[in-house]
Parts: C-alpha cells; structure tokens; sequence
C-alpha cells in the first residue's frame, strides 16, 4: 500500500527508506498549516529531503 509506495519512491530518488519515514513522521504532524506549499517540501526531491535523507548506501535495481 502507501508504505511501500513511500519506500519505493524514495528508493529512485536514492534516499534511505528509514531516513526518509522518521523524516516524514516527524515534519507532517509538527506542520502549523497543511498546504500544499509546505507537503511539497516533503516530497522526496525537495533539496532539505535530498540532504537530510541521502542514502549513504546503493540500491540493487529491480
């Protein structure tokens, strides 16, 4: 479901699945107003995602 969606997602965007989840879980529930402006800097390309969350590791492809 939206679990493995996240995990994938964030795989071709070569962030570590974990990294990226706490990322998530952390940001979204602390934001002071949900728009759609402030979801979009969770999204897995966002530069501060890109740096917070890079994998430090390669992934196989499947």
């Amino acid at each position: 479901g939206i679990f493995l969606s996240i995990i994938r997602t964030a795989k071709a965007n070569q962030l570590d699945p974990g990294k990226y989840l706490t990322f998530l879980f952390e940001r979204i529930p602390n934001l002071e107003v949900l728009t759609a402006d402030a979801l979009d800097q969770c999204l897995p390309w966002a530069e501060e995602v890109q740096q917070l969350c890079r994998a430090t590791y390669t992934f196989d492809k499947q």
